[in-house]
């Protein structure tokens, strides 16, 4: 079978129960023919839950989403996010019956020419799930670090002391590096734009290293800015990594990308209302 030149897949961020618009986000996808669908996490939702409530309640939460995803036959690549919990991984594909849908957390998949690589978590964690969702060693910064600071201290990565990337940049790069496109839940952090609490530094660093030709992040229900491409020069060529936000599905926005594999690589972000 000849591999495609071209990818085309929809891309959308926290569901938090909102299954409604999962389904009107899936019903555009089918429409554009797409090759695939990304889900950056967060389907359940700790704030609707009890502080006593379970691995059990959360799972209990997202019932809805099983029967959805089997009345559309797409392929769906997904991570988990810090309000989901670690059976999400197993039991998504599992209960839907749709054989075409799989985590990417700590691994990565081929999707014709493309490798798809996923990095779920975050570094916070809703207060019922600690210990209970995907593991996500971010580290801990001082509580008084000012902006500048930070982004001398990424200026100058090989000198940051290891407690600032902890363990993601040493937990993942083997197994979901190199990758063409890279999901997360946690967006990586940018100085000037983030707060560390809400991205992650380390993942930045990793983004750093291995340019992958994008990364879609959520966690963030409202960023600054969808999207962002950074440029990467050295002396054989010029790369760039396109970096999208998805923001809440609540927003009611997906984006649609489109990636096209001739002489270069070049990539087409469409954001939609849906």
């Amino acid at each position: 079978m000849t591999k495609l030149k071209s990818l085309k897949f929809l891309a959308c961020g926290d569901l938090h129960l909102n299954f409604d618009l999962l389904e009107s986000a899936l019903t555009h996808a089918q429409e554009e023919k797409v090759d695939f669908v990304i889900l950056t996490g967060d389907i359940a939702n700790g704030e609707k839950l009890s502080e006593a409530a379970e691995s059990m309640d959360f799972l209990q939460q997202i019932e809805p989403i099983y029967d959805i995803l089997n009345r559309f036959p797409l392929f769906v690549y997904f991570v988990p996010g810090n309000h989901d919990p670690c059976e999400l991984t197993e039991l998504l594909p599992i209960r839907s019956r749709n054989k075409k849908i799989k985590s990417l957390h700590g691994t990565k998949v081929y999707h014709d020419y493309f490798c798809l690589g996923g990095i779920g978590g975050s570094h916070y964690v809703v207060p019922q799930l600690i210990g209970k969702t995907v593991p996500f060693p971010e580290g801990c910064f001082p509580e008084l670090v000012d902006i500048p600071r930070l982004e001398h201290l990424y200026t100058l990565s090989q000198k940051v002391p290891r407690y600032i990337y902890s363990g993601v940049h040493s937990m993942y790069r083997n197994t979901v590096f190199p990758c063409d496109i890279l999901i997360t839940h946690t967006p990586p952090f940018r100085p000037q734009k983030d707060n560390h609490r809400v991205a992650s530094l380390g993942l930045m660093a990793l983004i750093s290293e291995f340019k992958p030709l994008i990364n879609i992040a959520g966690h963030i229900h409202n960023p600054k800015e969808n999207i962002e491409t950074i440029q990467w020069n050295n002396e054989q060529s010029i790369k760039t990594t396109t970096l999208i936000r998805t923001g809440e599905l609540a927003d009611r926005i997906v984006f649609l990308l489109t990636l096209n594999r001739e002489k270069e690589i070049s990539c087409t972000v469409d954001k939609i209302k849906i």
